[in-house]
């Protein structure tokens, strides 16, 4: 489960933040490990990415309540 609500997370905050988005999801592309602070997710494989411009960016805007439902 913590594993789940992470990578909600991550992916939220790339695409609707930041404005990236990884063209190549695929658990292949994920590393899943243990750290001090819990589990720590990282992604590998950062050769294909989309980026968006502002506009699109700004009508998604993800709110507290958004990111707690994921």
């Amino acid at each position: 489960m913590q594993v789940m609500t992470k990578l909600g997370r991550l992916y939220s905050e790339m695409i609707f933040v930041q404005g990236y988005i990884h063209c190549d999801p695929h658990p292949g592309n994920l590393l899943v490990r243990p750290s001090t602070a819990g589990t720590e997710i990282v992604l590998l494989d950062h050769g294909l990415y989309q980026v968006h411009c502002y506009v699109f960016i700004s009508h998604f805007v993800v709110t507290k309540y958004q990111l707690s439902i994921l």
